[in-house]
């Protein structure tokens, strides 16, 4: 029904790296010139694939994809209030096939897959791993680049007494693994909320992207600009290399990406000048 495990434990996906829009550094020098494009690219529009639900469960190879969207979006915010109420056993020395997660909910909607996030490096550079429980459906019903993930085929083990559960390990790789829980969250909820308030951090939003960044400005040296302008860059990194192809998120994105950068041009001008 699926690939095996052994073939799917290091999900490399395709797409655009992060490199193409520059560095952002908190400690830059004081005559290093930084560049940053304008606009932030979009990918080529690619499809949700009927292989990628069916390697999850046959029986949604014939459902039209809008129909699982629209169920998934009803129901995001408890699948998501899932994968905050649990807490993964992981060895410190290796990261096995499969990990014991002890759940304090046991009701419904439980994960299905723990994604074991980590950025691209050369092989003998020890990386850090950020653990994340996930649900396979919402992901493969909104990433069109990440290949087909299997249906957690091996029985879960559920114990009355404390609650555990055992689920398979994905590895994702992916440029930015630190803004990764911003995209997850909006996957399950579609909110923008604190994605805005990680991004743009001011006490209340307008309307006007002008007034925003002047804002930022009075609330932000150049290096914290700096820093938001790098969270912004490695959002849009992990958007486009997962293929997540959503209107309202790639709205949010460049909405955040042309008040950061009017920001920092405002700062350092002001800077030049005093």
């Amino acid at each position: 029904m699926s690939k095996n495990i052994d073939e799917l434990r290091s999900l490399r996906v395709e797409g655009s790296s992060e490199g193409t829009a520059g560095s952002s550094s908190s400690n830059v020098a004081p005559q290093q010139r930084l560049s940053f494009p304008k606009q932030l690219r979009r990918p080529p529009y690619r499809p949700i694939s009927p292989e990628a639900l069916s390697a999850i469960d046959p029986d949604l190879a014939e459902v039209p994809i809008e129909y699982i969207q629209d169920k998934l979006l009803a129901s995001g915010d408890l699948l998501y209030a899932m994968t905050t109420q649990t807490t993964i056993q992981c060895p410190k020395d290796s990261l096995p096939r499969n990990l014991e997660v002890v759940m304090r909910d046991m009701s419904s909607g439980m994960p299905t897959h723990i994604a074991a996030v980590s950025c691209e490096s050369p092989p003998h550079q020890k990386q850090r791993v950020i653990l994340y429980p996930i649900h396979a459906l919402v992901f493969a019903i909104q990433c069109a680049r990440l290949p087909p993930m299997p249906c957690s085929h091996l029985p879960a083990r559920r114990e009355a007494e404390d609650n555990t559960v055992t689920l398979p390990v994905l590895s994702f790789v992916i440029p930015s693994p630190r803004t990764f829980a911003l995209l997850v969250e909006y996957l399950y909820t579609h909110r923008t909320k604190n994605m805005l308030s990680a991004l743009i951090p001011v006490p209340s939003y307008t309307s006007s992207p002008q007034e925003l960044s002047q804002k930022l400005t009075q609330l932000c040296t150049v290096p914290a600009l700096l820093s938001l302008i790098s969270t912004a860059h490695g959002l849009w990194s992990n958007v486009a290399k997962l293929g997540v192809f959503d209107e309202k998120l790639w709205e949010t994105i460049e909405f955040n990406w042309k008040v950061l950068l009017a920001a920092l041009e405002i700062k350092t001008k002001n800077n030049a000048t005093t």
